[in-house]
C-alpha cells in the first residue's frame, strides 16, 4: 500500500522546524540539529529493542554508533557532517522500512524520509552561506 500524504507530511513539518530554528536559535542550530539526528536513529533502537530480533538490535545499535558519530563530528568539525548524517538517515529511513526490515510503519518511514531530506538540504544550504558572526 503507498501513501501519498506521509512524504510531503514530513517534509513541510521539516521546513517548517528549519525555519523556526534558523530564525529563534541563533548560535545553536548544530547543537539541535545534532540532537535531532541522535534522536531520530533512537527512534529506530527503540523499535528494535521493543519488536526487533536480535539482529534488527545489532543493526539498529551500530547505526546509532554511526549517526551519533555524524553528529558529533558535526558539532566538533563541521556542518557538512550534519547535512551528510541526515542524508544518510534518508537511506536508513529506505532500507529499514521495506519488507522483512520493516521496524515501524510505512507513514513513519515515508514521514521520516521527507523530513530527513528536507533537513540535510536546509542545514547544506543555511551552512555554506557566508559565514555569520553567531557561527
Amino acid at each position: 500500500m503507498t501513501l501519498n500524504w506521509a512524504l510531503p507530511a514530513g517534509a513541510i513539518l521539516a521546513a517548517g522546524l528549519f525555519v523556526m530554528i534558523i530564525r529563534g536559535f541563533r548560535g545553536i542550530e548544530r547543537n539541535l540539529y545534532a540532537g535531532a539526528l541522535i534522536v531520530a536513529a533512537a527512534v529506530y533502537l527503540a523499535a528494535a529493542l521493543v519488536i526487533g530480533s536480535p539482529v534488527d538490535i545489532v543493526t539498529e545499535a551500530a547505526g546509532m554508533v554511526l549517526f551519533a558519530g555524524l553528529a558529533l563530528l558535526g558539532l566538533w568539525s563541521g556542518p557538512v557532517w550534519l547535512s551528510m548524517g541526515w542524508l544518510l538517515h534518508a537511506v536508513w529511513d529506505t532500507v529499514r522500512s521495506v519488507g522483512a526490515n520493516a521496524l515501524l510503519p510505512l507513514w513513519y518511514a515515508q514521514a521520516c524520509l521527507g523530513f530527513d531530506l528536507v533537513i540535510a538540504a536546509g542545514i547544506f544550504w543555511h551552512f555554506s552561506r557566508a559565514p555569520q558572526p553567531d557561527q
